[in-house]
């Protein structure tokens, strides 16, 4: 039986606070001194809890793309973060949350199974939904440190928890590609098909976005959902998904 410690200020809770995420991540990615290694280790024989919360993270940080999804998080930063010498920023290598074995218990979680056996514009959307993986999380100040705590949520999917930090983000920002976009997804994801549409639609109308093409394919998901067979081909169409020739097939 392991004995619980509270070692480092640490109580071992449902939701994982922001200082025990910092600490794992820097257990994982090896960016602890020896002392501090070994400290920390000691820590997880020591709480049972704490061991499988380490082991869920060693899940969540597997499968990194850095190079692309570490670009889009620049973008976030260089029109979010304040530049300043206090301002500093540790980026991490991007944390890609292996969504796809999760995809059933949230279409099962939101009601959509029950409603998807006799509609079959439903059983495509449960089909070929899956969130974006989301963007790495660094460690910044201010807003910036607001989107990345929402982005631990969305990565862990709890979309709610996400919509709840990020809407005020975006209420100051509503011209923000990123933040638009994780939002309409977060909202697709829950099943909120009618306030998903707006946000994915101002990502789409800026030409330049990194999201753009992304937004296209959700945003075709969307009206897919909403039977709008019209303008969930054009948008997919106009989309390079990896996957738009299969679902195109598909739509009747």
């Amino acid at each position: 039986m392991h004995a619980k410690t509270k070692k480092a200020g640490f109580q071992m809770k449902e939701e994982i606070t922001q200082e025990l995420f910092e600490t794992i991540e820097k257990y994982l990615f090896g960016e602890m001194d020896t002392v501090a290694k070994a400290d920390f280790e000691n820590q997880i024989a020591a709480d049972i809890l704490l061991a499988e919360k380490v082991e869920e993270f060693k899940i969540l940080f597997a499968g990194a793309e850095a190079a692309v999804l570490k670009g889009k998080m620049d973008e976030f930063h260089a029109e979010m973060v304040p530049t300043s010498s206090e301002a500093r920023i540790r980026t991490m290598p991007v944390l890609r949350y292996m969504v796809a074995a999760s995809v059933a218990l949230l279409i099962a979680l939101g009601g959509w199974w029950m409603f998807s056996q006799n509609d079959p514009n439903e059983q495509l959307f449960t089909q070929f939904f899956e969130p974006d993986p989301g963007l790495p999380t660094t460690m910044g100040i201010n807003e910036a440190y607001e989107f990345n705590r929402g982005m631990v949520d969305y990565k862990s999917e709890n979309y709610e928890a996400a919509i709840l930090k990020w809407t005020p983000l975006q209420k100051v920002h509503p011209a923000n590609d990123t933040l638009g976009f994780f939002m309409g997804v977060s909202l697709l994801a829950t099943g909120d098909v009618e306030k998903a549409i707006p946000f994915l639609q101002t990502v789409i109308d800026k030409e330049n976005s990194t999201f753009r093409n992304d937004a296209l394919w959700y945003q075709g998901l969307s009206y897919l959902r909403q039977d709008n067979i019209v303008e969930a081909r054009r948008l997919i169409e106009a989309s390079n998904h990896r996957e738009k020739d299969a679902l195109l097939s598909n739509l009747k």
